[in-house]
């Protein structure tokens, strides 16, 4: 278990190591690993147990009626998925969590979690934590929405690249996904998307290569 990447976790962010194992062996979490575009969540599962990415990273992907699918996030070592879910156990997930690597998830039981938090004034931090990491994935779905606002696919594209570099604060970064995925995540066309993207580096507005790219 890395307990470097777990101290350093939205969601035990300010509580002590040894406070961290005893936690997890009391609660039961266990750890396991899944292969590249394993689906960890299915649409339409109650689940109890959020899911903590150890290593990988884990889309979260909803599957449309009509065919075909959408990339609403990313989840990355350290970060959580399917918390609220875990904590309303009578809703189904309404999108599959999906491996998009070799991805290892620490499973922790939410009722159990908080249950322990609240006998232990100490672990109260995790409690404030899940609340800010819940008020984060608002913000993050919101930004979505102005990503795809957009009926121009090179506006859809700045408005992502512009918050990717103000979240790296540089114009040279990294984003979390390969062309394909990052079609899926602004609602276009694979062959759509290359299109563009080449014609905005013919323009020079930007430089890529895979998934790093620049802002000019």
């Amino acid at each position: 278990m890395n307990f470097k990447l777990l101290t350093d976790s939205e969601i035990f962010c300010g509580v002590p190591e040894t406070e961290i194992r005893e936690l997890l062996r009391t609660v039961g979490a266990y750890e396991k690993r899944f292969s590249k575009n394993e689906i960890i969540y299915h649409a339409g599962e109650k689940v109890t147990d959020l899911g903590i990415v150890l290593s990988g990273g884990v889309n979260i992907t909803v599957n449309y009626y009509h065919g075909g699918s959408g990339i609403f996030g990313h989840i990355a070592p350290g970060q959580l998925f399917a918390e609220a879910y875990s904590l309303t156990p009578a809703r189904e997930l309404l999108c599959d969590a999906v491996a998009d690597s070799e991805t290892d998830v620490l499973f922790i039981n939410s009722a159990a979690l908080l249950a322990k938090c609240a006998a232990k004034d100490s672990l109260n931090q995790i409690t404030l934590n899940l609340l800010r990491i819940s008020s984060m994935k608002n913000i993050n779905l919101s930004t979505r929405m102005i990503h795809i606002s957009s009926r121009l696919i090179r506006e859809r594209i700045l408005s992502y690249l512009s918050e990717q570099a103000a979240i790296n604060q540089s114009s040279r970064f990294t984003i979390p996904f390969s062309q394909s995925r990052l079609a899926e995540y602004l609602g276009v066309e694979r062959s759509a998307l290359s299109g563009e993207l080449s014609k905005m580096r013919r323009e020079g507005l930007i430089d890529y290569k895979k998934n790093s790219f620049r802002l000019l």
